[in-house]
């Protein structure tokens, strides 16, 4: 088991650790997973304004990352149903990104509970997953994973070895996709 920030604008674990992970069998716990307060509809940014609050994020104000993140957020909370918002969605991505995700979630509300519930049910398409990680920050997996993968989006597998595939015949196992 493995316990680190990971979610749909901090996107670090997805170089070494999750890769690990994957490899070694290990379970992920990641919290923050909710964006810790930071994913709120443009309303709910605006109200929490005009009362002059800041909510759980100590900011002063939604960094544009931010902003994009939530607005596809929202977008796909839409298309999901009535009972999911920006985190029911944020929640599903992490679920979605490796086997043997279990969040560390938290709320303060029973809408919280209920919608963290309901995402439990979401299934987000390789698309939907692209369109979250395309509007936050510019994210490369670095190396080792670009060099031996010869570019983008980088190796996770050794499947995506470059030098691997060249050698020769090798019979690899895909890594189960939830």
């Amino acid at each position: 088991m493995y316990q680190g920030e990971w979610n749909c604008s901090q996107r670090d674990l997805e170089r070494e650790v999750v890769p690990m992970a994957r490899t070694l069998g290990l379970a992920l716990v990641p919290w923050g997973v909710l964006g810790s307060g930071r994913f709120k509809t443009e309303a709910q940014i605006s109200e929490l304004q005009k009362r002059n609050e800041k909510g759980r994020v100590q900011s002063e104000s939604p960094s544009d990352t931010d902003r994009r993140i939530n607005a596809v957020l929202e977008k796909l909370a839409k298309s999901k149903g009535p009972n999911i918002g920006l985190t029911g969605i944020a929640l599903a991505y992490v679920m979605h990104k490796a086997p043997d995700v279990f969040p560390v979630i938290g709320g303060r509300k029973i809408e919280h509970f209920n919608e963290n519930i309901a995402a439990l049910n979401v299934r987000l398409t390789d698309q939907e997953i692209k369109e979250i990680e395309d509007a936050g920050e510019s994210f490369k997996m670095g190396f080792p994973h670009d060099f031996l993968a010869e570019g983008e989006p980088g190796a996770v597998a050794m499947k995506d070895v470059v030098l691997l595939r060249s050698a020769g015949y090798h019979d690899f196992h895909d890594i189960k996709k939830v």
